[in-house]
């Protein structure tokens, strides 16, 4: 989330793919580049970055909302609603890219460079692809506004760091996303074998 919130992405179509260098290659690709190009996009497409997660960009006002539903590959379906002001997180393993990923605000929200109240409907080489943190629909204002009381201060800031740490146990279709049981990991521990192999 505070990778986010420092680079403010503003990807064209709502969604961005947020990535980690963790063994520091990329330099070295660049180097390797100008002596072997080919050998180097070999290397940048198969072992430079390890995929942490999806993050869907919303512009969504207080007392706005978009409906969310994704299709995961197996035919699955799930559903949230996400309101202005919220962040919620669904599951998408790594190595797993959704079906298809549908984002309906209603007529004052937006979803990338969209019309307002347009649908976006992400298929194919489009979908998110997910991680350990999975996917995050992030419909918070833009750059984060904070309100003057330390203490509603904080309480935002809770909410949000609880919501960035916590997976939504996703419905099927028709129905609420709920809140899991328990925290998901942390985001930059180390990923285990499970989490590359996806589902």
């Amino acid at each position: 989330m505070a990778l986010v919130d420092g680079l403010e992405p503003q990807p064209q179509r709502g969604i961005v793919q947020v990535a980690l260098d963790r063994d520091a290659l990329l330099p070295l690709i660049g180097t390797l580049g100008t002596l072997e190009p080919e050998r180097a996009a070999e290397l940048f497409d198969h072992d430079s970055l390890f995929d942490l997660e999806a993050w869907t960009r919303l512009e969504c006002g207080s007392g706005d909302q978009v409906e969310v539903a994704i299709t995961y590959q197996d035919g699955r379906t799930h559903t949230a609603t996400v309101r202005g002001g919220e962040l919620v997180r669904l599951p998408l393993a790594g190595g797993e890219r959704a079906a298809a990923l549908h984002l309906a605000p209603n007529k004052r929200a937006r979803v990338g460079n969209a019309e307002l109240g347009a649908a976006v409907v992400l298929v194919g080489d489009d979908a998110p692809h997910g991680g350990p943190v999975g996917l995050v629909i992030d419909a918070r204002e833009h750059p984060a506004a904070f309100p003057k009381a330390e203490k509603d201060r904080i309480a935002r800031i809770e909410r949000w760091y609880t919501a960035a740490h916590t997976v939504m146990r996703a419905t099927d279709a028709g129905g609420a996303a709920q809140p899991a049981p328990t925290a998901a990991p942390d985001a930059a521990a180390p990923a285990t074998p499970n989490d590359e192999e996806g589902r």
